[in-house]
């Protein structure tokens, strides 16, 4: 009786469960490189939200200067930093874009799976600081 009722309700729900696992573990989907890539870009906007408080300098708006600020004032041990060659890069392994106004940092972009920056439209992507900030305050 006991086994019985295992076989017919927890048996097909492990089965499941363990389904759902090996789907989500599924490395080679198209819009899994581009979660990846947007979580390093909104790693990058929350490092320079980090550092804007502890220090004068305002962020950079060349990548290599912007390493060099994020190395100074905020982390040395981000896996997806190259602090040595002064380069962040995306999943695809182009070089993230600097969005800037004038001389104000105002987020970053990556150029997609195609590695043409196309003004962030196309298959780019962009985080803008402002509103990696208005998420955090809503959190709070």
């Amino acid at each position: 009786m006991i086994k019985s009722l295992f076989t017919k309700m927890f048996l097909p729900l492990l089965l499941i469960t363990c389904l759902a696992c090996i789907g989500c573990r599924q490395l080679d989907q198209p819009g899994h490189d581009r979660v990846r890539s947007e979580r390093i870009l909104r790693s990058v906007c929350k490092l320079v939200f980090l550092g804007q408080p502890r220090t004068e300098e305002p962020p950079p708006i060349s990548l290599h200067s912007l390493v060099v600020w994020i190395k100074e004032h905020v982390s040395t041990d981000e896996r997806f930093i190259d602090y040595e060659g002064k380069m962040i890069k995306d999943i695809w392994g182009n070089e993230i874009i600097i969005l800037s106004q004038g001389d104000r940092f105002k987020g970053v972009g990556s150029a997609g799976p195609n590695g043409k920056w196309e003004g962030g439209q196309g298959d780019d992507l962009t985080v803008q600081l402002d509103d990696l900030i208005k998420e955090l305050d809503e959190i709070e």
